[in-house]
């Protein structure tokens, strides 16, 4: 499934955090396939990000039912395997 990375950097901005610290726009989890993450600090921040994602009118639901984490040292990625984002800007670091 893909989704717009607008629609997410849009829902990121709306719970006060980073778009750019905070997509992971190709993660592979320890379990799962491959897909977005979000990069967080506390778990409420995935779910207030999953509450503006369901304003705009994708399925949140969907998400959810698909939501991993592993933990990254100091922070957190809740992952959503199989979902992709279109639109993501180019890596700078290539």
């Amino acid at each position: 499934m893909k989704l717009s990375y607008e629609d997410v950097a849009n829902a990121v901005e709306q719970a006060d955090l980073d778009p750019a610290e905070v997509i992971v726009t190709d993660y592979i989890g320890r379990y799962a396939r491959e897909g977005f993450g979000l990069r967080i600090d506390m778990i409420g921040d995935a779910f207030q990000i999953l509450l503006y994602l369901n304003e705009a009118g994708i399925n949140a639901h969907e998400l959810a039912d698909r939501t991993n984490m592993d933990g990254l040292g100091h922070h957190t990625i809740v992952y959503f395997p199989g979902f992709a984002l279109e639109g993501a800007p180019e890596d700078d670091d290539e």
